[in-house]
């Protein structure tokens, strides 16, 4: 049986006493209490293992890191999500409605476009779609709810239609203590053609929330209303809508060709838009492209894997499309300049360096550079150096901090940030994976 005495003892400010009277706290739809667990959890945490997360090689940082990832991983379980890749920290459940809609929202909505909401939102489900939609020029509807709060499903049908892109409702009001059946009306908004997004603030507080079996695309909660600490929120996004190179995709070109390599280039080949000849070089590229689209999809494919299939495809489409001389001498010298990024990865390369060996002002070779590799030069030579440390440490027994400095980083922090941005994990945790996975799992010291 539950006991609310028994309960009330987790939560040391409802020991306290207001006016000679025990403590009664009647505003948790707001911001809930924080109970003694979560309070030891984050002085221990002060005391014991604070670091910098994703910041540093060393053993605090580290062990944060894994606190802070595993973190990820049990939010993913709480919510049934199908990995924790769909898991997205914020600082509330306000920032992620309005990441959804700074993003995904500012990227495909358009004039004419609708986006329905209910009488019942929360101004964090209100004002975002407001002020995009002046920006926008896109439909906000307002669908009705009964004058005691109920929820009208014919008024909620009524408001779809098939210009309507997105559906973004609360599960639970936090003023008319509405419910909304959130299965029944995701499955009504894709039967419309239309994502469904679920403000689950004040629902995932009373009842479990599983998001496969609801079908959200999105879905928003906040820490502190689920007796978290404040600060922290949550934005769950489906894998293939949120993390997918073929975002809504549609033919091959614009899935992969107009994603991977920029539409300058496409034109510049004039690259039919759907291929209808099953020449040789045709058929190939279409099966680069697809192993391109896995790689994303999957999740697992490394920036290296990503790279060579890339330069496959580029080296196929440039070598078949119609260009000028111009055109042609333009991607060789870019061309050349990712050769000499992959030769002088360790040495002190300048922008103007690069700029010089293209054979173009700087601003020029940027933009062009950007356009052919869809990063900067510099993002580019950090993804090489990147990828050479991974070999060095797979392939010999050099310190970190020497493979560091040798690949061109001369702060041992940044480049463990950087390491765990584009490999996933820092290079003490690489190296121990990859050197157990060579025979014998030893280290070959002439690698080097």
């Amino acid at each position: 049986m539950y006991d609310v005495y028994e309960v009330r003892k987790d939560f040391p400010v409802l020991g306290e006493t207001i006016n000679g009277k025990p403590n009664t706290f009647l505003d948790t739809a707001a911001s809930a209490q924080k109970p003694r667990q979560v309070i030891e959890r984050m002085v221990e945490v002060s005391y014991h293992d604070y670091a910098n997360v994703h910041r540093g090689s060393y053993y605090l940082s580290e062990k944060m890191t894994s606190d802070y990832e595993n973190a990820r991983k049990t939010i993913a379980g709480f919510i049934n999500a199908k990995s924790e890749k769909e898991i997205v920290f914020t600082r509330n459940a306000t920032e992620s409605i309005n990441l959804v809609a700074a993003t995904w929202g500012k990227k495909f909505l358009k004039p004419g476009d609708e986006v329905v909401i209910s009488e019942a939102e929360h101004h964090a489900n209100l004002v975002p779609w407001q002020v995009l939609k002046d920006e926008l020029g896109f439909v906000l509807k307002i669908f009705k709810v009964g004058d005691d709060g109920a929820y009208l499903e014919e008024e909620y049908l009524k408001a779809l239609s098939d210009k309507t892109k997105l559906v973004s409702v609360t599960g639970m009001s936090n003023i008319l203590g509405t419910v909304f059946p959130a299965k029944k009306m995701a499955a009504q908004a894709h039967a419309a053609g239309a994502l469904f997004m679920l403000d689950a603030c004040q629902m995932i507080v009373h009842q479990k929330v599983d998001v496969q079996d609801i079908d959200c695309d999105f879905m928003a909660f906040s820490g502190h209303k689920t007796y978290g600490p404040s600060g922290i929120g949550v934005l769950y996004g489906k894998y293939a809508i949120v993390f997918s190179p073929r975002i809504f995709g549609a033919e091959f070109n614009d899935a992969v060709v107009d994603k991977y390599v920029s539409p300058v280039i496409r034109r510049s080949l004039r690259l039919p838009a759907v291929y209808t000849e099953c020449v040789p070089w045709q058929e190939e590229a279409l099966q680069t492209a697809e192993e391109l689209r896995v790689l994303g999809l999957g999740g697992d494919g490394s920036e290296l894997e990503v790279k060579s299939r890339l330069f496959h495809l580029w080296a196929l489409l440039c070598g078949h499309g119609e260009r000028t001389q111009q055109e042609d001498g333009r991607l060789a010298e870019l061309r050349g300049v990712m050769e000499l990024i992959d030769r002088e990865y360790g040495s002190h390369l300048t922008l103007a360096d690069l700029a010089a060996a293209a054979h173009m002002s700087e601003s020029h070779f940027c933009r062009s550079f950007a356009a052919v590799a869809h990063k900067t030069p510099f993002s580019y030579l950090q993804q090489v150096r990147i990828q050479k440390s991974c070999q060095y440490l797979k392939n010999s027994d050099l310190a970190v901090s020497r493979i560091a400095v040798s690949c061109g980083f001369n702060d041992l922090s940044y480049y463990a940030r950087r390491f765990r941005e584009q490999v996933g994990c820092t290079p003490t945790e690489y190296r121990r994976r990859a050197q157990s996975e060579l025979p014998g799992g030893n280290v070959d010291q002439g690698a080097d």
